[in-house]
């Protein structure tokens, strides 16, 4: 049995993350999780405006200092800053400071527990018949609605030609990647159990009642049931939706399931855990008391 602890969505200012500074609401809980869990894992927007090296050298002095920390980029911690420019950064910075970034990785943890995953963004499809239409007016909304897809973010590193803004459509083919890559990495075969972690979430039960049917949700989730069903990972793991979530995505026999659980600082209905620990067996033995059934 693995004791995972979970966070996401600290959004860390440019002064707290590089002053190390302590967080309101509970954070003795941080020094307790440390102690009695195997490991962390961090799904993303560890920091508000980028400044993503400030971000990890403050999850290092709270956590990985006392703990294996894995961690996976949200999109605020690309701000200001490029995809790859932000990922090289990152994965340099953890490697200094012995933590492990998950960015299209997977990571045999133990002979019991692999980690695969990555940011994932979103194909802005979850509310899409498969015409095509909704998709569009989801990316058009995303388009005018978010900093990500303004000027907040380039889609690469400078090279002398025209810095290129990240687009809907960039989105669309990063988490297309993204999904090959998890795909590929669950079909290796393992005795274990596997967690997935994104920051994207990856399943309509991830979006509380007041923003279903909201286009602009789709910028926030995508449905990746079919992966679900096929590979039934033990355990999900995602940020960027702003709600405690945990609870089991069940295929009424006609397919897999997973647990899949949020825990964001920035949550909207203040049920963050500074200390929410998450217990994985590839045996499948411990699941929350709440499930959905498609």
């Amino acid at each position: 049995m693995s004791r995972i602890w979970t966070i996401s969505d600290l959004h860390l200012t440019p002064s707290q993350a590089k002053e190390r500074s302590l967080l309101s609401g509970g954070m003795e809980a941080v020094f307790e999780a440390r102690e009695s869990a195997d490991l962390c894992i961090i799904s993303g927007d560890i920091v508000d405006q980028g400044g993503i090296a400030d971000g990890l050298g403050w999850i290092y002095h709270f956590i990985g200092k006392w703990i294996d920390t894995y961690v996976v980029l949200g999109n605020h911690d690309y701000f200001g800053s490029s995809i790859t420019g932000t990922e090289r950064e990152a994965r340099a910075v953890c490697k200094e400071l012995g933590m492990h970034l998950i960015a299209n990785d997977c990571l045999n943890v133990s002979d019991d527990l692999r980690i695969a995953g990555g940011t994932l963004w979103t194909d802005f499809s979850l509310y899409d018949k498969g015409d095509g239409i909704a998709q569009a007016e989801a990316m058009v909304h995303a388009k005018h609605a978010m900093e990500d897809f303004s000027t907040a973010i380039d889609r690469d590193e400078f090279s002398g030609s025209m810095i290129k803004n990240l687009s809907p459509a960039d989105s669309v083919a990063l988490h297309r990647e993204t999904v090959r890559f998890i795909r590929n990495a669950l079909s290796t075969p393992f005795v274990g159990a596997t967690v997935v972690v994104t920051h994207h979430a990856p399943h309509p039960g991830s979006i509380i009642e007041n923003f279903s049917g909201d286009p602009l949700s789709a910028a926030f989730c995508s449905d990746l049931s079919p992966v679900i069903e096929e590979f039934s990972p033990e355990l999900w793991i995602h940020g960027h939706t702003h709600a405690s979530l945990d609870y089991v995505v069940d295929g009424n026999g006609g397919g897999g399931s997973a647990r899949i659980v949020c825990n964001p600082r920035a949550a909207r209905d203040d049920n963050f855990e500074w200390g929410k620990i998450v217990e994985v067996r590839p045996d499948r033995a411990l699941r929350p008391a709440t499930s959905l059934s498609r």
